[in-house]
């Protein structure tokens, strides 16, 4: 299916590639995973959580995790970051695929 080729397409292009230039370990990884799934990013999405506060705190804690892992590699924090919106788009478009 030709959705299913771009989706792949996309996440080789914007995830794994930049993942493996990287030389991403493991706990990068978790933290980012974990980053993604504690991320409200919308008000009804924060309003409707039991704890929206103790969301937001392990969100920091894994931010804090992933900026100590990384001390003394100037740069690193961010390039990991900035995977976070492809991350989160590739999510989403196999939901939508999937509807």
């Amino acid at each position: 299916d030709m959705a299913i080729r771009n989706i792949v397409s996309f996440i080789m292009d914007t995830i794994v590639i930049p993942l493996k230039d990287l030389e991403t370990d493991r706990f990068e990884l978790s933290r980012l995973r974990r980053i993604i799934l504690f991320n409200s990013t919308t008000k009804a999405n924060y309003q409707s959580l039991k704890d929206p506060e103790e969301v937001r705190l392990i969100r920091k804690r894994e931010h804090t995790l992933l900026q100590k892992h990384n001390e003394g590699k100037p740069g690193r924090i961010g390039e990991l970051l900035l995977l976070l919106p492809p991350l989160t788009t590739a999510g989403n478009l196999f939901i939508e695929h999937l509807h």
